[in-house]
This record gives structure tokens, C-alpha cells and sequence, in this order.
């Protein structure tokens, strides 16, 4: 039996989404987030994490939650309904190099980095 996490969210730091602002705070983790709702940029006075984003990344620990929860055989069996094959997975990028890009409000696109 495997004891690793089928999927891990590794949330660090917040950035302002004001293209104009270049602020950054990389110490920001995952368990502070909520007290960054609304909070506005210290540079620029735009919310660091608006409702729409934070409502993404609530829905994104609610994802990884319930991928966690599926036993191997439950991922087996989807892998199968979906016509993936081990084949497949040789030449699938390392999704634990996943990022994603603010594209609007509460709307990301992944960016994988190799």
C-alpha cells in the first residue's frame, strides 16, 4: 500500500495581481491565505487575494482533498475509463512542477515548469 498523497497543493507566497505593482511576499503560506481576503497591496492598495481568487483556492484544496481520498484502485480504474495507459504516463509532464497563472479573476492556467 502506498502512503504518499496522490496529489500535494503547494501554495507559497502572494504576489499583487496589479500589473503596474511589482510587491511580493514569498513567506505567505497556504494557512495564512484567508487573512490575505481583501487585505490591500502595501505598494499599490489593491487586494492582495480578491473573492474570486480566494474562492479558486478554496476550490483547488477542496480538489486536492478529494484526490487524496481515492485509493489506488479508484485511480486505476479511472486511469482505465479514460483510456490512459502506463505508455502515456512515460511522456506526461512532472506535474509536481505545476504553477498557475492568474488569467482573471478566480481563472488560472497551468504553467508547467521544467
Amino acid at each position: 500500500m502506498n502512503n504518499q498523497p496522490n496529489a500535494v497543493l503547494n501554495v507559497k507566497g502572494i504576489k499583487c495581481d496589479n500589473e503596474a505593482c511589482d510587491y511580493t511576499d514569498p513567506t505567505a503560506t497556504l494557512e495564512q491565505m484567508d487573512s490575505y481576503l481583501n487585505k490591500p497591496c502595501p505598494k499599490c492598495g489593491d487586494p492582495l487575494l480578491t473573492p474570486e481568487d480566494h474562492e479558486a483556492l478554496l476550490g483547488l484544496i477542496a480538489l486536492t482533498e478529494a484526490i487524496n481520498e481515492l485509493t489506488e484502485e479508484d485511480v486505476v480504474q479511472i486511469a482505465e475509463i479514460a483510456g490512459i495507459t502506463e505508455e502515456d504516463l512515460k511522456d506526461s509532464p512532472d506535474y509536481s512542477k505545476v504553477t498557475f497563472k492568474r488569467v482573471g479573476n478566480g481563472q488560472y492556467e497551468p504553467q508547467f515548469n521544467q
